[in-house]
């Protein structure tokens, strides 16, 4: 709600999914896009992760600092701007198996992902 009005910057929402001791956590933040760069809207309680300029690598690499062990990435569709439009949504166009692939697939991903948003 507090960026509808940010028209010139484009949102969408990034989940993870982490293990720690045997338990699964959830997190997420709202990605953000401007003028060709991409940062993070978000909280948490480490000061390492409050802000973040870079996206899921540090993101993956903050959590692994805590013992956390990334399973999951999630990246939705940019959220419209607009606060009286029903349309839902999209939490999970990407969804990232991060146990079951290198860092280099999930760069491609990724990467390919940023792209195709920035072409709709």
């Amino acid at each position: 709600y507090l960026t509808n009005g940010l028209t010139s910057v484009e949102r969408f929402p990034i989940s993870f999914k982490t293990q720690f001791s045997g338990h699964h956590f959830h997190h997420v933040v709202l990605g953000v896009y401007c003028n060709g760069r991409y940062g993070t809207l978000g909280m948490s309680r480490r000061a390492d992760l409050m802000d973040r300029s870079e996206l899921v690598f540090d993101f993956e690499d903050s959590y692994r600092r805590y013992q956390h062990t990334m399973k999951k990435i999630k990246i939705g569709l940019y959220v419209p701007h607009n606060p009286h439009v029903f349309q839902p949504i999209e939490w999970n166009y990407l969804v990232i198996n991060a146990c079951k692939q290198s860092r280099e697939d999930m760069r491609k991903e990724l990467e390919k992902h940023g792209r195709d948003m920035r072409m709709k």
